[in-house]
């Protein structure tokens, strides 16, 4: 499941509810948030529940990052027809080592070493702790699990602008394959991904 995560102790309120559409059909729901904990990490919190078909997939995501942008951890928790399982990926110094957690035991299943490239990301950062010019482009190497290789990933900050089907604005976030508008905190208002499905969350503000 395609969403971001952390931890939510530390933040200055609740996690905003949102719904989850992929290609235009509603198919769960969930709660999101973005922000700074007590140890001064930037963290990315995200509880969702997912029905395709028959099928109910609940799962926590948690991204960490230090204020320079750098990932210190990133992990999932799924449940899945009864069968609950995390994975974490913890970047060290010069490495970064994938653990699995099923029934109890926790397992190293990859150790690799860290790219020669720039892994800080400074756009998780926008509006938490930066606050970036119309224009701005930010591009580093970001890690993707399910093909266990380092991808350049680019954001651009559009600008303050409508946010499609809310009556506000928000500041735009466009990559390659996401558009994503933000409140002044830095919290999302609407996340949208095109590939490999077109995933939708639209955050509720109650």
């Amino acid at each position: 499941m395609l969403v971001f995560a952390s931890v939510a102790a530390g933040f200055a309120h609740e996690p905003y509810k949102m719904a989850i559409w992929m290609n235009g059909q509603k198919v769960g729901f969930g709660t999101i948030h973005y922000g700074l904990d007590k140890k001064g990490h930037m963290v990315k919190h995200s509880e969702t529940t997912v029905f395709v078909g028959d099928l109910k997939q609940e799962a926590v995501n948690e991204s960490t990052f230090d204020l320079r942008g750098r990932p210190v951890e990133t992990s999932e928790v799924d449940t899945l027809g009864g069968q609950r399982s995390r994975i974490s990926i913890a970047f060290g110094k010069k490495d970064l080592t994938i653990s699995l957690t099923m029934g109890g035991t926790t397992k190293v299943i990859r150790k690799d070493p860290l790219p020669k490239g720039d892994i800080q990301d400074r756009a998780a950062l926008w509006f938490v702790a930066i606050r970036p010019k119309i224009g701005e482009r930010t591009t580093c190497l970001d890690y993707d699990f399910s093909t266990a290789k380092w991808k350049p990933k680019t954001l651009t900050y559009a600008g303050f602008e409508p946010v499609p089907g809310l009556k506000v604005s928000g500041h735009h976030i466009v990559g390659k394959d996401t558009d994503e508008w933000r409140d002044d905190h830095g919290n999302p208002i609407r996340m949208e991904q095109r590939m490999p499905a077109a995933v939708t969350m639209l955050i509720v503000r109650e």
